[in-house]
């Protein structure tokens, strides 16, 4: 799949390339590995000219793989429930409880990203770890994230 990514990013403008647009992409995706198993010939990106599906499948399950993607390319933004955890999630959590779940998580994701980055700069310019830690408090951007 990461082959077929680069293949994605390359061939589509990056507006295209947005949360809201999650579902989409993994339509393009299925639907560019889908054509490679019918044409029976997916590009390595970093090799041109070489073919990873080269002794990779037999006509039967090469059939079979194109026949199950597009039952799964047909399910369009149904395929996510297909995912175990995620059906047990949207069955059992009330719809304003699981976004603010999602909310909290991508609140906690950008805090350790933030962390990460400025941790990286202070220790670029020697600073000590108490310095560090005086430094995030005075930081509204991190203490924004904290919140």
């Amino acid at each position: 799949m990461k082959n077929v990514v680069f293949w994605i990013v390359e061939s589509h403008r990056q507006e295209i390339f947005r949360e809201q647009n999650r579902m989409h992409l993994l339509q393009i995706a299925l639907k560019f590995l889908q054509t490679a198993l019918v044409n029976n010939n997916l590009p390595y990106y970093m090799i041109p000219g070489r073919d990873l599906l080269v002794g990779r499948t037999t006509e039967n399950e090469r059939s079979r793989l194109i026949s199950k993607l597009g039952e799964v390319i047909a399910e369009d933004g149904r395929i996510i429930y297909r995912l175990p955890k995620l059906r047990e999630a949207v069955s059992t959590v009330p719809p304003g409880e699981l976004e603010q779940a999602g909310k909290r998580r991508d609140q906690l994701e950008r805090l350790v990203l933030t962390r990460q980055y400025m941790h990286a700069s202070y220790r670029a310019s020697n600073f000590q770890r108490e310095e560090i830690d005086i430094l995030y408090w005075n930081d509204k951007g991190y203490r924004d994230a904290i919140v």
